[in-house]
């Protein structure tokens, strides 16, 4: 009766890992957090698409082309970012100008300020951040910084090309 009973505690303690990664799979499955396709990132740095959401594990190719296969347990745990449903993107950028500008840059910040706004693809209705400033002396030389939300997808042709 004690091996019986040894046993048995034995195998609840071994199915109860089993238990977990099919609850969470059952779970993931049937959350909108992610689905098969899905560009995310993980709390833990790891991105890429999911190729697969299994009863046990979820399958994603990163960027690397390296596919990874993670326990589902692992991801009730973490946070996970759906970057497919994001709508916009940002744009932020370090601009360096000689010291021999010095005295064109108030001017000269105001007119990139304008430019950029006039673009229809970047959010300037003060509804998202919007920062274009002079911000001082740098070893590189005069910097501007440029900090703005654009109507892009991150990491879509359009939005490099926003870059530009």
């Amino acid at each position: 009766f004690a091996l019986g009973g040894a046993g048995t505690l034995a195998l609840t303690l071994a199915l109860q890992d089993l238990a977990k990664r099919v609850i969470n799979g059952l779970a993931i499955s049937t959350s909108d957090a992610f689905e098969v396709g899905d560009e995310i990132r993980l709390g833990d740095g790891t991105s890429g698409i999911v190729l697969s959401v299994g009863w046990l594990s979820t399958v994603i190719r990163g960027y690397d082309e390296i596919i990874t296969k993670i326990p589902n347990t692992q991801l009730s745990d973490i946070r996970v970012s759906n970057l497919s449903n994001l709508k916009f993107s940002q744009v932020k950028q370090s601009l360096y100008f000689e010291f021999k500008h010095l005295d064109d840059m108030p001017d000269f910040v105001n007119e990139l300020e304008k430019a950029i706004k006039s673009c229809n693809k970047v959010i300037s209705d003060g509804s998202r951040f919007f920062l274009v400033t002079w911000t001082g002396y740098t070893p590189k030389g005069l910097e501007v910084v440029v900090d703005c939300k654009v109507k892009y997808k991150p990491g879509s042709g359009a939005y490099y090309a926003a870059r530009q």
